[in-house]
């Protein structure tokens, strides 16, 4: 299984700060980590956040495991988005080949197309080696 193929799998399930339990409760780390580990992969994973996090937490903790890349967006891909203002990094998705999966407080995760305003926010992408 596909890292984007995992990320599907988790449609549907209802958003909880921090949580880590596909099908039970996600918060957007969740699903990317959640996805990781479903394809074999441990991440180092962020815990005891608020729910604005600090400013880096996603773009440091992401920094340990995943490589940045300069291209475009692929199916895959953990995708990090501005939220609120350019210094605010604290929202994370993962490409699929329709747009991307990801949850927000207060709904399900589900897949989104990444229209302009989603790209507009787009902060970095990354690749995980051997999830993709």
């Amino acid at each position: 299984m596909k890292l984007h193929q995992a990320a599907r799998t988790m449609i549907g399930t209802p958003f909880q700060h921090q949580g880590r339990r596909p099908g039970h409760g996600l918060d957007c780390a969740g699903v990317v980590v959640c996805a990781a580990k479903a394809v074999g992969v441990l991440m180092h994973d962020c815990t005891n956040y608020r729910r604005i996090p600090h400013r880096r937490l996603l773009r440091d903790g992401f920094n340990r495991d995943l490589q940045s890349v300069n291209r475009h967006v692929m199916p895959g891909d953990v995708l990090l988005f501005w939220m609120q203002r350019p210094a605010l990094e604290i929202h994370c998705g993962i490409a699929t080949p329709a747009g991307f999966v990801h949850v927000e407080q207060d709904d399900r995760v589900r897949e989104e197309v990444l229209t302009l305003n989603w790209r507009k926010q787009l902060a970095a992408v990354y690749t995980l080696e051997g999830a993709a």
